[in-house]
């Protein structure tokens, strides 16, 4: 059965019957402008108003599923230096409240939504979070990962990573 705008339901709110009706954080005509700009536009233009409505559902499945957070760091050289925004999510809550957030996020799922319907973003070792590779004479050769692993492309995650929580944070005692 084809799907159409029609049957995007926007996340707006952290209550239990919005978490489980919402399919998307951004709305098909929101959508049209965050991919207006994109080297891989021709990718969202090709395809019918059905695909394009079923990549995002399927990217927005996979960005709700990152460990967001509510803390974000002041500054990238000094990771104990947290700033306490809203209180800690609960497990499946984003912080919508924040603005900056709602942006970033709807930039994350038109991203993933592009990296879906095979975008250009070239599938190479950096991208997929591979350091590097070692090949050692008799063996298979080791691969080194970093960070996420998971659904979400490295791009969209490169988006979107000051508002999660991906690694443990340091504490500063006094």
């Amino acid at each position: 059965m084809p799907v159409t705008r029609s049957d995007i339901v926007l996340r707006v709110s952290n209550d239990a019957a919005n978490r489980q009706t919402a399919n998307s954080f951004v709305t098909y005509e929101e959508m049209v402008d965050l991919v207006k700009f994109r080297v891989d536009r021709q990718l969202w233009d090709e395809r019918s108003e059905d695909e394009q409505v079923r990549a995002m559902v399927a990217a927005y499945e996979d960005v709700v599923r990152l460990p967001f957070s509510r803390r974000f760091g002041r500054s990238q050289s000094m990771d104990n230096e947290w700033v306490e925004l809203f209180g800690e999510p609960a497990m499946g809550e984003c912080p919508l409240e924040d603005p900056e957030f709602v942006w970033s996020v709807r930039k994350c799922q038109a991203i993933q939504t592009l990296y879906i319907l095979g975008g250009t973003q070239v599938r190479d070792m950096a991208r997929e979070g591979v350091l590097g590779t070692r090949a050692v004479a008799g063996r298979n050769t080791e691969t080194f990962f970093a960070g996420y692993r998971g659904p979400v492309c490295v791009e969209a995650i490169e988006v979107i990573a000051r508002h999660l929580n991906l690694m443990p944070s340091m504490r500063r005692f006094l």
